[in-house]
Formats: structure tokens, C-alpha cells, sequence
């Protein structure tokens, strides 16, 4: 946090904001191993560690290993365990992308073993989601609508995680491919829709729009459906109470896509992927 503070009182310029989170890395590195059984401390931990998996996925320079997500309880992490495998798939990943197919047989059972499990908990979220609304729908309560925003926020932030996901498996399972992509533009069309009503839960429950429109913004493959997330981030920026970091949330998300996309793509291949990254330039899509 103090990273981050310092970083924004700098005013580091363009492609520079993503450094703090190298510089939390290592804090966590120096530090050793944390007491998990100290709640405060696990939380802590935590905070850290998200943003620096979630970016890890963007930037070369942060590197963890499969071991940094062991120690998290199922019920306390699920985000960062499901980060940590996208981690460790992304390396494996690299090392095999000098074909167009993947030649590592374990790699490619986990990675759809990893979407299976991933699209069953969508559903399992999207049924509870269903079932708070329907009785929120019948009586609004306090209790019903505190309830509402909690699984609403969850049920978004697992399905901008499985966005991000589906690029990966997609990459690895050239077989499935097509339908894993798919599957990821209708998770994409459905979180817009979500988004619609999400300011009524401000101010404290709409923090995650910004990291739930800008995964959903990296996942997606065409104009069109780019400018609906747009159009979405517009009229949140407009409501009562909006995201932070909703202003230069697309100019980042930019830089952030294209170092993304250019790590998936097999080397032999730039050519067709020239095509896929040309949305994801700063300069052509804010000019």
C-alpha cells in the first residue's frame, strides 16, 4: 500500500504504474513465511499477494511458483489458488510455445481440469445469485440486500477470473479452443449486464468494477464487444458512486492486454497474432 501511495505521489508516467507490485513481491520474499493461523495476518497477506498474482499474469518480471498458494485455506483464498495454477500454466506455457499445439500432456489435463472446475463454481455462484435476487425481489430487507451485493461482487470477481482463465486454457487446449473461447465472450456479455445496476451498491460495494470490467476488456477478441465494456465503465463513471481508477482504467488495461495476449501466443505464429493484438494498442484504441 505504502508502494502504491508513493508510486501515485510520483506521478510515474505512462506504463510505469504497474512497478509497485514488483516492489511488493520482494517485500513478501524478505519477509518468510507468515503465521496462518493469526486471522489479522492472514489478511494482510493476502491483499499482497492478489494484486501481485494478478499482475504476475501481465508482467514477466513477477515470478512465483506453484509452492506460494499452498498454504491458503480453500474458504479463505479460492481467487488467489485459482491465480496461482494460471501462474504456474502461463510458464509452463512458455516453455512449449514454439508450436502451435501443446506438447505437455499434464499441462493440458490440468489446464481443462482447472476451466471444468472454474465453470461449475460460475454455475453454482450463478444459482445462488439467482436465489438471493428472487427473494430480494419478494421483500426487500436489509439483511437480503447486503446479501445480494456480497454475492453479486463475488459472483462477478469469479467470472472475471474465469475470463482470464478461458485466454490461457484456450491457448493450451488448441483442440477446444473455439469452444472455451465462446464460452468466455458469453461470460463477458453477462457480466455487462451485471454491471448495470451495480452503483446501487456504492459506495463500498463497488469496488471491484473496476478489476471486473478491465479483465472482461482483456478477454475480449473484437470491437464490438470491447465498446460495450466501454459503454458500461461510461455509465458507472456517470452513477453516484463510481469504481476508483475508473478514469484511466482502459489506457492501462491496454498495456496490460497486449503484454497478456504477446506471452500466450506461440512464437511461430506473430504473424496471425499481430491481428488478435492490434485492438489492445494504446495509442489506436485512445487515440
Amino acid at each position: 500500500m505504502i508502494l502504491l501511495v508513493s508510486q501515485a505521489l510520483l506521478d510515474l508516467g505512462d506504463g510505469m504504474w504497474s512497478g509497485h507490485c514488483e516492489g511488493a513481491l520482494q517485500l513478501l520474499k524478505a519477509r518468510g513465511p507468515y503465521n496462518v493461523n493469526d486471522p489479522f495476518e492472514t489478511q494482510l497477506v493476502l491483499l499482497v499477494r492478489g494484486p501481485i498474482f494478478l499482475e504476475g499474469l501481465f508482467n514477466e518480471k513477477i515470478v512465483v511458483s506453484p509452492s506460494d498458494g499452498q498454504d491458503y485455506d480453500p474458504s479463505v483464498g479460492p481467487f488467489l489458488q485459482c491465480l496461482n495454477k494460471m501462474h504456474d500454466y502461463m510458464r509452463r506455457w512458455c516453455l512449449v510455445q514454439g508450436s502451435s499445439s501443446c506438447d505437455d500432456p499434464t499441462l493440458l489435463e490440468e489446464a481443462r481440469d482447472c476451466y471444468k472446475q472454474s465453470m461449475l463454481a460460475v454455475e453454482h455462484w450463478r444459482k445462488t445469485m439467482m436465489v438471493v435476487d428472487t427473494k430480494l425481489a419478494a421483500g426487500s430487507t436489509a439483511k437480503l440486500a447486503y446479501a445480494s451485493a456480497a454475492v453479486s461482487r463475488f459472483y462477478t470477481l469469479l467470472v472475471s477470473v474465469t475470463v482470464i482463465l478461458c485466454d490461457i486454457v484456450s491457448a493450451i487446449d488448441h483442440v477446444n479452443s473455439a469452444i472455451i473461447r465462446e464460452m468466455k465472450l458469453s461470460l463477458i456479455a453477462e457480466t455487462v449486464v451485471l454491471m448495470e445496476g451495480v452503483s446501487r451498491h456504492g459506495p463500498m460495494g463497488v469496488t471491484h468494477v473496476s478489476f471486473v470490467l478491465g479483465a472482461c476488456w482483456i478477454g475480449a477478441e473484437d470491437g464490438p464487444t470491447a465498446c460495450a465494456i466501454e459503454d458500461s465503465a461510461i455509465e458507472h463513471r456517470k452513477s453516484a458512486y463510481a469504481a476508483p481508477e475508473m478514469k484511466e482504467l482502459f489506457p492501462k488495461m491496454a498495456l496490460a492486454a497486449r503484454m497478456f495476449h504477446q506471452r500466450l501466443q506461440p512464437r511461430q505464429s506473430a504473424p496471425d497474432s499481430a491481428k488478435v493484438l492490434d485492438y489492445f494498442d494504446e495509442e489506436a484504441a485512445w487515440a
